[in-house]
């Protein structure tokens, strides 16, 4: 099979982000990042999932040639992938939606006497009602050693 009969196909790992002069290739899976020019995300944008004939087709021989160098960089890369019609039809984009099943994903308390003396309350209510999972707890006072232990002891 010729190369422009193949069909560019962009990995679901990587995402692509465009920037006002550059844009950055992530690859989430092995977590590394590319920076490449705003040429390529336009080209992610735009032919995701088409012929490489097709693709060229939009361009003069002289953009021709940048744009293969382009895919060159995104196969070799392991950033794209060149595959047949069925590849094309079967790989799916992965979902960047995430369904958090409490009301607040974190809460920050800074640590008074209220909160000392009602810590019990403040750990139940953001635990079982909002369902948080993430707390981290700020002390813009001094505190001794003793007291913080003691507050500590309640996680």
């Amino acid at each position: 099979m010729n190369s422009h009969d193949k069909y560019l196909i962009f990995l679901p790992s990587c995402i692509l982000v465009k920037g006002y002069e550059r844009s950055v290739i992530l690859d989430i899976q092995r977590a590394i990042l590319d920076f490449v020019p705003n040429d390529v995300y336009d080209i992610f944008q735009k032919y995701n999932k088409q012929k490489i004939g097709d693709i060229l087709l939009n361009y003069n021989n002289e953009e021709q040639e940048i744009v293969m160098e382009y895919i060159d960089f995104l196969t070799q890369n392991e950033y794209a992938i060149l595959g047949t019609k069925h590849d094309a039809e079967h790989i799916s984009a992965m979902p960047l939606k995430y369904n958090f099943c409490g009301k607040i994903t974190n809460c920050i308390c800074e640590y008074s006497e209220f909160t000392h003396k009602n810590i019990h309350i403040i750990l139940n209510t953001i635990d079982t009602q909002l369902g948080c999972s993430a707390f981290q707890i700020v002390c813009k006072q001094r505190i001794t050693i003793k007291k913080l232990i003691i507050f500590l002891e309640n996680f």
